[in-house]
């Protein structure tokens, strides 16, 4: 199999779950080519366990750690990961979850089969801190099907980044873009870009154990906005929906051009503290709300204004 196949991870305070995730990625039954870690100046024991782990089973020549010299947030650190890799397969990788043994083959293999696919997720099973994992192999592998996420799911994230392999030439290509500077996550973009691009697909598999407690950053992005929150992820928004602009086909502007000016207006509606004006707005654009709660945001935040007159 044609291979160039490389792992970015993000760690920050990881020490309690680093090692099993260390261990699953260097399990692999197809070895990866390169794995670098960025720590984004981790307090606790993150990149001793991390040294310890790449001295005692002799992989320096392959895994490499970077720890930055200020703390920078999990965005800008997976951001400036993805502007200096440069290989021809890149798995994104959390510092928590647990990896099929048959992650990185089932996948990487799809796309090596299947050229219009620039970005790939997978399934995963959910579990908690007190869950016990055994490494294993997914027995369903035998027959691999996969399916697109069409231009309905733009605006609606299905699979955390943990879960995607995406090729080196689609990461070029996002990388030329200037709109693409770290303030936004960088798995919503890769997914609004390869979404609107029509190469977006997901591996109809369980191949990673995917982590959830208290600390983890997707689930306290998905809590409701509070405060000023609300005004940055629409600035974010507004980015991403530019960059997915930048990189698309012309087929796609009337659809992206009607979202962009959505949030546009959804954003000087909050800053403006206009009620009646949002009521009336929500009543003719409430399909393009991802549902009550980000419609709620909203109509909490602007409520909060108004109050405070």
């Amino acid at each position: 199999m044609n291979k160039n196949i490389a792992v970015i991870m993000s760690t920050f305070n990881g020490s309690e779950f680093i090692l099993e995730q260390l261990t699953s990625i260097r399990n692999q039954s197809l070895k990866v080519d390169k794995v670098v870690i960025c720590d984004d100046f981790s307090t606790d024991n993150t990149c001793n366990i991390i040294d310890k782990f790449i001295t005692e089973n002799e992989l320096s020549d392959t895994w490499t750690l970077i720890r930055n010299t200020e703390n920078i947030g999990w965005r800008k650190n997976f951001h400036q990961l993805i502007k200096n890799i440069n290989f021809d397969y890149i798995f994104l990788c959390d510092q928590d979850d647990i990896w099929f043994n048959d992650k990185v083959s089932c996948m990487v293999e799809c796309l090596v089969e299947n050229p219009n696919i620039e970005v790939l997720t997978s399934n995963f099973q959910q579990f908690s801190k007190s869950d016990e994992i055994l490494f294993t192999n997914n027995l369903e592998n035998e027959k691999k099907e996969f399916f697109t996420w069409d231009i309905s799911f733009y605006n609606s994230v299905e699979r955390p980044g943990c879960s995607y392999l995406i090729r080196g030439s689609f990461i070029r290509d996002l990388n030329r873009s200037p709109l693409f500077d770290g303030q936004n996550a960088h798995d919503a973009v890769i997914w609004s870009v390869s979404c609107v691009r029509g190469t977006l697909y997901n591996l109809d598999q369980v191949l990673i154990f995917w982590r959830r407690h208290q600390s983890s950053a997707t689930l306290n992005n998905n809590k409701l906005k509070v405060g000023d929150e609300l005004i940055v992820d629409h600035c974010r928004t507004i980015n991403r929906i530019g960059i997915s602009r930048e990189l698309s086909d012309s087929i796609n502007y009337i659809y992206l051009d009607r979202l962009l000016d959505f949030y546009k207006k959804r954003l000087a509606l909050a800053e403006n503290g206009s009620f009646f004006k949002f009521m009336f707005f929500s009543i003719y654009n409430m399909n393009l709300f991802k549902g009550k709660k980000d419609w709620l945001n909203d109509f909490l935040y602007i409520i909060g204004k108004v109050v405070k007159r």
